[in-house]
């Protein structure tokens, strides 16, 4: 693109007069609707004053038709002879379009995975470390296969059936997908950085040409023929190979091959010619799929013979040809429908609803205290018709301390185990562990009556999961939440910019001036990278009025972090009166007093504390770098204090909020210790205050913390594994110290321990707190303290 702009004296922005002129441009393109954009152009103050080179959008479509795309859109038309017959005795037939452009071009993205590696975490190589698929097995095992000099481009496609229409009408839509496994899973799950590409749209008819019992066949077979079509040049470069340019400047001759089909599971059945009552990727018998067998996978090429065998001539599945059908029957894990939706909320949350009741378990969610980012159910969750899987995934951090059982907690271990990005021999081992406790636990669920069995195809794919990531690698990035995410872009919005008649035609062609426009964005950026947004260390959109990052002081016991405040304080020079009754900071100048009495540099001879005046922030936000475990980006949390605001007006009274924390505490002698290096204990506490320390009182340059203690960290609970803690008091009130903020370890998240007996439903998250006698520490809030406390993130 900079060779031709230069040869031909062409400004980066062109075929634009200017850059601001693409700016607007691009703002109307990617932003405004296609009748907005026109009439826009129309105006006669856009006209006169702005002048842009095109006067409507017909002519603005018309300059960005001469912009670089990716590879053209064409049209094939498949016909589908069906099983009846016109009135007139001839045979019904329907023409249906398959719309497609070439699946693969030369090249790869500048970071990339070249070829396999065998990754370990300790210098002895026993303890192997398997994040992306260049790390596992199956990139290893096909790079020996390859010529020497060569190596391969693992395609991962995906495909899904979307509805289009919205409230009314049954227009769909059956995108097919295509990335590959040398872009790590990180930057694949990222829709922004465009590394998933759309490489087809399926036909999606109603097969009315066919009789009601042929009809399903019929649909089966025209998916396969589509497939084929579809995926014929990959078949041929992955035949042949590819020369392709790489990041490092040589040219490599590549072999695009089939790793991966992410599908739900009708799909996943639908891509292995096998019904829905058995495992798409091994041979168990039906009943007893429920059984922890540890089958094999399918063999592919006997598969694919008795299916020949069976087919008699007819077409045979899309994907028989020697670089798509080998990995075709490996099972592929699907943490959306298999996990999250399948085994968490269609079937461990109906056994519990069973068992409880909705009341109860209403009662329970309602009463959770509040975590930041935590989504609060606060009117249960029986009342919530249709579930996402960010929701299922919020009620997962929860469930455990609303409902602890053996059985929920062995899957629940094995739903956070499989969402690691990055895993390890050990994680790998704890997964089999927690299914085979699920296996040894789950007869209590027969004994109430609940099931009969458990021959449930999603229930039973928990059984392939080690074996998947062994062979390609953490589940995240094989995950079906990506490719529904990518119908916003590429199916439901491009539908909404046509005319809702021959609509795919028209989505094809808004898709390419999408493409192109987000290339040429690209390249000016590219071209002059010191101007593009976001680009300046530690600034991010919404930060104007905060100060930059700080770097936090050096701490024996703590990775390196940052600390971000408000620039100024939302509440300066309040009393402490004000902090007493606003915040409920009770003790709050014995706690200071206390704290000034070990400070090197404190003022104390300046007055009375109560005189005191503080600036009082409203909250904190940390980050710290990333376990390996997680998705390697930097970790930031927020520790809220804020005041509650009394009802004024319409306006309704807003309680109070105030995060609990873990806290080192090097003082005590009980408790846990030893987690991650670190020489004291941790101990939960209740932050009640963030505020400056006033000159006059000494000099500290952190802010501190007025925080209410808990007792340390003791024993774990014997049914949910959690740790057990209670408020802390001494003379029958709330202990309290006042302390820098860089002893806050991590945020944490205190759930009530109690039993139906006596969980009261007039607790809710304003006051369960202060009302619930014991608590226990959730575990499960994120994953950071998953790792902590299940002896993983060490």
């Amino acid at each position: 693109m900079q060779r031709e702009g230069a040869a031909a004296g062409e400004e980066p922005w062109a075929p634009f007069k200017s850059e601001d002129e693409w700016e607007l441009a691009r703002w109307l393109t990617k932003s405004v609707g296609q009748e907005k954009a026109d009439e826009f152009s129309k105006l006669k103050i856009v006209q006169d004053r702005v002048k842009p080179s095109w006067h409507n959008k017909y002519t603005l479509n018309k300059s960005l038709d001469r912009l670089p795309a990716g590879p053209g859109w064409r049209c094939e038309m498949v016909q589908v002879p069906g099983d009846l017959r016109d009135k007139n005795g001839m045979q019904c037939k329907e023409d249906v379009e398959l719309w497609m452009r070439a699946p693969w071009e030369p090249g790869l993205p500048r970071k990339h995975g070249i070829c396999a590696e065998h990754v370990y975490a300790d210098a002895a190589g026993a303890e192997r470390v398997l994040d992306e698929l260049w790390t596992a097995d199956w990139w290893w095992k096909t790079q020996g296969l390859m010529p020497p000099g060569a190596t391969i481009a693992p395609v991962i496609l995906s495909s899904d059936q979307t509805h289009l229409s919205v409230h009314s009408g049954d227009k769909k839509a059956w995108p097919v997908y295509l990335t590959l496994g040398n872009i790590s899973a990180d930057i694949r799950r990222q829709p922004s950085k465009h590394a998933t590409i759309l490489i087809g749209y399926l036909p999606v008819c109603k097969m009315d040409t066919f009789s009601p019992e042929r009809r399903a066949v019929a649909r089966h077979r025209l998916f396969h023929y589509c497939m084929e079509r579809l995926l014929a040049p990959l078949v041929e470069a992955g035949q042949h190979g590819v020369n392709t340019t790489c990041a490092d400047g040589f040219i490599r001759r590549v072999f695009p091959i089939l790793a991966a089909f992410v599908a739900d599971f009708p799909e996943q059945c639908l891509v292995s010619c096998c019904r829905r009552n058995t495992c798409p990727g091994c041979p168990v018998e039906p009943k007893r799929a429920g059984e922890p067998l540890h089958t094999e996978f399918r063999d592919a090429q006997a598969t694919l013979e008795s299916i020949r065998e069976h087919m008699d001539g007819k077409p045979s599945p899309a994907f028989d040809s020697d670089n798509l059908h080998e990995h075709l029957f490996l099972h592929h894990a699907d943490l959306l429908h298999q996990l999250h939706k399948g085994v968490f909320k269609d079937h461990l949350v109906s056994w519990c609803v069973e068992i409880m009741g909705y009341e109860e378990v209403d009662t329970r969610f309602k009463s959770m205290p509040s975590f930041p980012g935590l989504r609060h159910f606060k009117n249960g969750i029986s009342l919530v018709s249709q579930w996402t899987g960010k929701e299922r995934q919020e009620m997962e951090r929860t469930f455990i301390g609303a409902l602890s059982g053996a059985v929920a907690k062995a899957l629940l271990d094995f739903i956070f185990l499989s969402r690691l990005s990055t895993h390890t021999t050990s994680t790998i081992s704890a997964l089999q562990a927690s299914l085979d406790r699920y296996h040894l636990q789950k007869q209590v669920v027969i004994d109430l009556g609940i099931r009969k069995h458990f021959n449930v195809p999603k229930l039973h794919s928990m059984v392939h999961y080690p074996a998947f990531i062994l062979s390609h690698g953490s589940a995240t990035g094989y995950n079906t939440e990506s490719p529904e995410r990518l119908h916003i872009d590429y199916a439901k919005k491009a539908y909404r910019a046509s005319n809702k008649r021959d609509y795919v035609a028209q989505m094809a062609c808004w898709l390419s001036r999408q493409e192109a426009i987000d290339l040429k964005t690209a390249y000016i950026r590219w071209r002059s990278p010191a101007d593009a947004p976001g680009d300046q260390p530690g600034q991010q959109a919404g930060e104007e009025n905060n100060h930059g990052p700080m770097a936090l002081p050096p701490h024996a016991r703590l990775p390196p972090r940052t600390l971000q405040t408000a620039a100024q304080s939302p509440f300066p020079r309040t009393t402490v009166r004000d902090l007493v009754h606003k915040h409920g900071a009770v003790d709050f100048v014995p706690a200071l007093r206390a704290f000034l009495d070990n400070l090197a540099h404190a003022r104390t001879g300046n007055g009375p504390l109560e005189d005191g005046l503080f600036d009082v922030y409203k909250q904190l936000t940390f980050t710290q770098k990333s376990t390996r475990f997680t998705d390697g980006r930097d970790y930031a949390f927020h520790v809220h204090a804020v005041r509650g605001q009394p009802a004024e007006g319409l306006r309704k009274a807003n309680p109070g909020i105030f995060d609990t924390v873990l806290l080192i505490d090097p003082v005590s002698d009980t408790g846990l210790r030893h987690v991650r290096g670190m020489d004291g204990c941790l101990r939960p506490g209740r932050v009640r205050a963030l505020f400056m320390l006033p000159p006059e009182l000494g000099e500290c340059p952190l802010p501190l913390a007025y925080i209410e203690l808990f007792t340390p960290l003791r024993a774990r609970d014997l049914d949910s594994g959690m740790l057990q803690v209670a408020r802390s008091s001494r003379n029958r009130r709330r202990r309290a110290v006042v302390v820098r903020v860089d002893d806050i370890f991590l945020p944490c998240h205190l759930v009530p321990k109690s039993t139906s007996a006596n969980w009261s439903s007039s607790w809710d998250e304003t006051n369960v707190l202060d009302h619930a006698p014991y608590f226990l520490l959730n575990t499960y809030i994120d994953a950071h303290s998953f790792l902590l406390f299940s002896g993983f993130g060490t």
